[in-house]
């Protein structure tokens, strides 16, 4: 059973893991930059971005599979890797897209506020020019992109937020997830966008006990985005900032109108959990017949059965 002290050391130990990684590609890049050589140009972007992605499942897995080893974890339970209904899924990852897509627009209309004119200039924003700008199908960018989704979400809310639940009110724990979450890319602009995401992505794996829905969810969205920041290029359009674009305001709306209706029916069919406090204990609540699935009250075991009527 993962505790509230696995949920610490695991976020401690993986964000120790991955500053180190930044140090060491900080270290790379002033190396190359005194010989005269772009780390872009060295690597190649499709090749760093695959590099950073599998560097970034080593440091967030490795305490994960430590502490498991070492507290002798059923696997299954303490991933949080339980089967669900497909249809619950596709839901999951239709209204992470619609959330992603009000919100981006939304994020848009800030940056054209004399305020942000900074962000368009960071970290984030070259990356997103670079990746806009990008030559051909950019396969190994959207390959890399997804991967990065299953260990954020084996770590975070398979291990972390599992932890957190059985110490704090679900409230508590998923906002406390997201935000290490949000604050573990580091660039504020970066943080602020996939905030409301977490949060959505916390509650999806607080009701159904599970994190597939959101690993699915997640990559889906990261390729996604990737692709569409390269379609203009792809087209011999590619031109400025993808920061610099303007909000289209239908697709905000219809975006969020969108993922309030999809979320809306999730909770009324997802099974209810309430926390028993400093203990961890679940209490079940029975779900009614149209549920896509029942919560087998365990303390991380069993699993979530589809609804054989759909």
């Amino acid at each position: 059973m993962v505790t509230e002290r696995d949920a610490w050391l695991v976020l401690i130990y993986s964000l120790g893991l991955f500053f180190g990684v930044l140090i060491w590609v900080a270290c790379l890049t002033v190396f190359l930059s005194a010989t005269g050589t772009d780390i872009w140009s060295a690597f190649g972007m499709d090749k760093f971005l695959m590099l950073n992605a599998l560097l970034t499942m080593v440091a967030l897995l490795t305490p994960v599979l430590a502490q498991g080893l070492l507290r002798g974890w059923a696997w299954r339970q303490a991933l949080r890797w339980r089967p669900l209904s497909f249809w619950v899924v596709f839901q999951v990852t239709l209204a992470t897209l619609a959330l992603n897509l009000s919100v981006s627009q939304g994020f848009l209309w800030l940056l054209s506020m004399p305020f942000f004119e900074w962000a368009q200039q960071s970290g984030y924003g070259e990356l997103l020019e670079k990746i806009a700008h990008h030559k051909g199908v950019p396969f190994l960018v959207i390959v890399a992109v997804m991967v990065q989704a299953l260990p954020e979400e084996l770590t975070f809310r398979g291990v972390i937020q599992q932890g957190f639940e059985r110490r704090y009110a679900p409230t508590i724990a998923i906002t406390l997830t997201s935000l290490f979450f949000a604050l573990f890319h580091l660039n504020p602009l970066q943080a602020l966008i996939v905030l409301p995401t977490s949060l959505f992505w916390g509650w999806v794996a607080f009701r159904t006990q599970s994190i597939i829905p959101t690993v699915v969810a997640h990559a889906c969205q990261n390729g996604l985005t990737a692709l569409a920041l390269a379609m203009p290029s792809l087209a011999g359009q590619g031109s400025g900032s993808p920061l610099a674009q303007s909000p289209n305001w239908f697709a905000a709306v219809a975006g969020l109108l969108l993922w309030v209706g999809l979320t809306w029916h999730l909770a009324q069919h997802l099974p209810t959990h309430k926390e028993g406090g400093a203990h961890g204990e679940r209490e079940r609540v029975t779900a009614t017949p149209h549920q896509t699935g029942v919560a087998d009250g365990s303390d991380g075991g069993g699993s979530l059965e589809p609804d054989e009527r759909r």
